[in-house]
C-alpha cells in the first residue's frame, strides 16, 4: 500500500509539463494553463499582477499591474502627474521583472524621459505594432554615449531592449483589458535570455529555418533591431497550435528559467546523440546544395560548407545547384551513405571522389573548422 506521501508525489506526476522528445514542454493549451496557475499562485510574482497592489506605508511602491492602469488613466485624461506615473510605471516593470535599468545610475529618468516624448501617441504606437516595433528600438537605445564617473564607481551605458519589450507587454496586457480594445492586449512578445536560449530548440522541432536552409541561433534576434524577426517566429510556432504569445512566454520562461539548455533529461539527451550517431544521410546527384546542407544539419548538427573547387578555394557553390550539375569532369557521382559516426577527414574526402566537389565541415554555429580526426557528430557539439 502506498503511503500518503508516495500518492502525492505519484498524483504530481499526473499533472506535470506534457514534453516532446522528453525534454522540450509541449507548445499546448493545456501546458500554458499550467504554467499561468503556477505563476498565478507563486509568491514571488503573486503581486505583480495585482491591479489594486498600490504602494503603502511599508515601502511596497505598487505592482506593475496598478501603475499601468493607472498610466492608462493619466495618459486618457492628460494628467499633470502623467511624468510622475510614467517613471514609476518603468520602475515597477523594472522590479516585477528583474531587467537592471538602474545598474548604469541613468536608466529609469532616461527611459521615463523618452516614454514621456513619446505620449501623446503612446497609444497608438502599442496599437499599431508597426509602430510598436519602432517604439521598442527607440526605448532599447543606449541609455548614455559614454562611462559616467559618480561617486567614485564607473558605470556603463545599456541597450534595454528586454525591458522595452515588457514594458509594451504589459502596457497593453493592462491598457486593453476592455471588450473594446482586448484584440491589441496581446501584441507583444517578450525578449529575454530564457526565451531567446530555447527558442532555436523549438525552432529546429518544428523544421522552422532561414531561407537558406540553415538553423536559427540565439544571435539572430538579440538586439532590439532584430526583434520583429524574434517575434514573427514567435508567431509562427504559436499559430501552429493556437497559443497565445503571452502564453508562449510564460510556459518557456517558467519551465526553462532555471534549467541549463539543452540538459533538462539527460537520459533524454543521451538517447537523441546516439539517434544522430546512428542516423545515416543519403546523397545523391539530384539533391540541390541548400538541401544538403539543411539535412547534414539537421542529421549531424555541424555545418557544411560547400565549394565551387574541390580545392575547398574560391566562392561557395551556388545554394539552388544540384550536385549533378557541379559534378568535376570524371568524378563517378551516384550516391553517397554518411552515418554520424565518419570522421570529418573521411567525409570530406569521400564526398570529393564521388562528385569532384569540395566541402569542409565546421562547427555547429559555422565560426571554425571542425578537426579531421573528430567524427560528424561530435563536429557540432
Amino acid at each position: 500500500m502506498l503511503t500518503q506521501l508516495e500518492k502525492e508525489l505519484s498524483d504530481a506526476t499526473k499533472i506535470a509539463f506534457k514534453k516532446r522528445k522528453g525534454y522540450l514542454p509541449e507548445l499546448s493549451h493545456k501546458n500554458v494553463v499550467l504554467a499561468e496557475a503556477m505563476i498565478a499562485n507563486d509568491s514571488d510574482y503573486i503581486l505583480s499582477g495585482d491591479v489594486e497592489a498600490a504602494p503603502d506605508n511599508n515601502k511596497y511602491n505598487g505592482s506593475t499591474a496598478y501603475w499601468m492602469k493607472r498610466l492608462r488613466k493619466d495618459l486618457d485624461d492628460n494628467s499633470i502627474d502623467l511624468r510622475k506615473t510614467i517613471k514609476e510605471a518603468v520602475l515597477a516593470v523594472d522590479r516585477d521583472n528583474s531587467t537592471h535599468i538602474t545598474s548604469d545610475s541613468v536608466g529609469p529618468e532616461v527611459i521615463t524621459n523618452r516614454i514621456y516624448e513619446n505620449r501623446g501617441t503612446l497609444i497608438e504606437s502599442l496599437k499599431n505594432r508597426e509602430k510598436g516595433f519602432q517604439l521598442i528600438i527607440e526605448l532599447s537605445k543606449k541609455t548614455w554615449e559614454n562611462t559616467i564617473e559618480k561617486e567614485g564607481k564607473t558605470y556603463y551605458p545599456r541597450e534595454n531592449y528586454s525591458f522595452a519589450t515588457k514594458f509594451c507587454h504589459y502596457a497593453c496586457f493592462y491598457f486593453f483589458d476592455n471588450e473594446k480594445e482586448k484584440e491589441y492586449r496581446d501584441n507583444y512578445s517578450i525578449y529575454d535570455n530564457v526565451v531567446a536560449r530555447a527558442l532555436p530548440d523549438y525552432l529546429r522541432e518544428y523544421e522552422i529555418r532561414k531561407t537558406d536552409g540553415t538553423e536559427y541561433k540565439e544571435s539572430d534576434f538579440n538586439r532590439a533591431e532584430k526583434y520583429q524577426l524574434f517575434s514573427q517566429l514567435i508567431d509562427e510556432l504559436c499559430k501552429k497550435e493556437s497559443i497565445s504569445r503571452n502564453g508562449f512566454d510564460h510556459l518557456l520562461w517558467y519551465y526553462h528559467k532555471a534549467r541549463p539548455k539543452a540538459k533538462e533529461d539527460n537520459n533524454t539527451i543521451n538517447l537523441l546523440n546516439t539517434q544522430n550517431i546512428m542516423a545515416e544521410l543519403k546523397i545523391d546527384g539530384r539533391m540541390k546544395v541548400k538541401t544538403l546542407k539543411a539535412n547534414f544539419k539537421k542529421n549531424f548538427g555541424s555545418t557544411l560548407r560547400v565549394y565551387k573547387s574541390v580545392t575547398c578555394k574560391g566562392a561557395f557553390a551556388d545554394e539552388d545547384a544540384t550536385l549533378a550539375s557541379l559534378r568535376a569532369e570524371g568524378a563517378k557521382g551516384g550516391e553517397l551513405t554518411v552515418g554520424g559516426n565518419k570522421t570529418v577527414g573521411k567525409f570530406e574526402e569521400e564526398f570529393a571522389a564521388t562528385w569532384g566537389i569540395g566541402v569542409q565541415v565546421a562547427n555547429a554555429d559555422d565560426s571554425k573548422l571542425a578537426d579531421n580526426k573528430v567524427t560528424l557528430v561530435a563536429a557540432g557539439k
